[in-house]
């Protein structure tokens, strides 16, 4: 059963890079490279989703199959 969000957000939704580069990585004491690899996408596209950047025409596929790869790989282990 849903409950209905009648009252809006107040704030920005987190991005994913920023919970990524924020908690995980440094209580790990991971490097983009040394996750990336693990995750099976290139450190070019983890940056890119660490550092928050709107992806643009090129790039979008990348940030979705991060963000799904590790939302898969969270919910699954």
């Amino acid at each position: 059963m849903a409950i209905p969000n009648t009252a809006g957000m107040q704030r920005k939704p987190t991005h994913p890079g920023e919970t990524l580069r924020e908690d995980f990585i440094p209580d790990y004491d991971l490097t983009s490279t040394r996750l990336a690899e693990p995750l099976g996408v290139s450190r070019q596209s983890l940056r890119e989703l660490l550092r928050c950047k709107t992806p643009d025409d090129r790039s979008s596929h990348r940030h979705r199959a991060v963000s799904v790869l590790l939302t898969r790989r969270s919910l699954f282990n």
